[in-house]
């Protein structure tokens, strides 16, 4: 059995001269999934005016489509239309506009700004509905 002489440590192994070499040795625990891939093109087109518009209704009478469905696939349209300008081969380029909408939908959701979470706040604090008694009356 080997003997190992606690009392001389072994040098770490050095740290990555640039950023390069670390971003060459990051440990990947999976491919990215959809989300990972809308988020960063979401929030790049979020400064487009009309990009935006078709996100803030939240009720099917706001729409600008007349429905807030509508408006969520044609954002999704924009978001796939951008990710295939930027990497015609990405996995959002290739993607479904319904698989799009549910993805862009839980990007909303991380950040508070999902149309249920908008419809049910007040003053910009999410307040809990009671369905049930709201259908009651």
């Amino acid at each position: 059995m080997p003997t190992i002489d606690v009392g001389r440590r072994r040098p770490p192994a050095p740290l990555p001269p640039n950023s390069r070499e670390l971003m060459a040795r990051r440990i990947i625990r999976g491919l990215p999934n959809l989300n990972d891939v809308v988020e960063p093109i979401l929030l790049s087109l979020y400064d487009n005016a009309g990009f935006r518009k078709l996100l803030s209704a939240v009720y099917d009478g706001d729409a600008e489509e007349g429905s807030c469905a509508a408006d969520d696939f044609k954002a999704a349209e924009m978001l796939r239309d951008k990710a295939k300008s930027i990497d015609p081969n990405s996995l959002l380029s290739r993607a479904k506009l319904a698989t799009i909408v549910k993805s862009m939908k839980v990007i909303q959701r991380r950040y508070g700004a999902s149309r249920k979470q908008r419809r049910n706040s007040v003053g910009g604090v999410e307040v809990e509905i009671d369905e049930a008694q709201d259908a009651a009356e």
